[in-house]
């Protein structure tokens, strides 16, 4: 994985770009970020693939965005990860919004696989913790990633190991 100003890039999964313009100034705030936390939810929109999701958040322009969607065997950006979004219902100056790079995980097969992959290797470029891997509800507890939620811990297992070198079979 490679980042450049805040672009992500990867020999290994497919990253498109389909960042949310500038000039949607209420979805895209540019806020200055230096992410700690990455911020894992589900889309909570059943069946829409990453492409869907993808189109939905760069044609609005409401107070809400995140980084990127991950869909099975892509991953769409939306924000340079140098940039807040409003991802984490935590407030204008809450930590999740303000430290935390958001990645929706689409509701279709194969997603899942493909954000264990994706958050791993994200996390070693950007040198983020497995600690700080958190998902919505702890920042402001709502029921998100409400799929993921029941085995949270095994999820997290599935990182460590795709960070290891293991195949994951999710």
């Amino acid at each position: 994985m490679l980042i450049n100003n805040g672009i992500v890039s990867s020999n290994d999964l497919k990253i498109i770009q389909s960042l949310i313009p500038v000039k949607h100034s209420k979805a895209r705030p540019k806020y200055s970020m230096q992410a700690k936390y990455i911020t894992v939810h589900n889309t909570g929109n059943a069946g829409a693939t990453g492409k869907q999701n993808a189109d939905y958040v760069v044609s609005q322009n409401e107070y809400k965005s995140w980084h990127f969607t991950v869909g099975n065997n892509d991953v769409y950006q939306h924000l340079p990860i140098s940039e807040s979004a409003w991802h984490c219902g935590d407030g204008e100056n809450g930590t999740g919004n303000r430290n935390s790079i958001g990645v929706e995980i689409a509701e279709v097969y194969g997603a899942e696989k493909t954000a264990v992959k994706f958050v791993a290797e994200l996390m070693k470029e950007t040198n983020i913790p497995i600690e700080n891997i958190v998902p919505h509800k702890h920042w402001s507890g709502k029921n998100c990633p409400r799929l993921i939620l029941p085995y949270w811990d095994s999820f997290i297992e599935d990182i460590k190991k795709e960070i290891e070198g293991e195949k994951v079979e999710v």
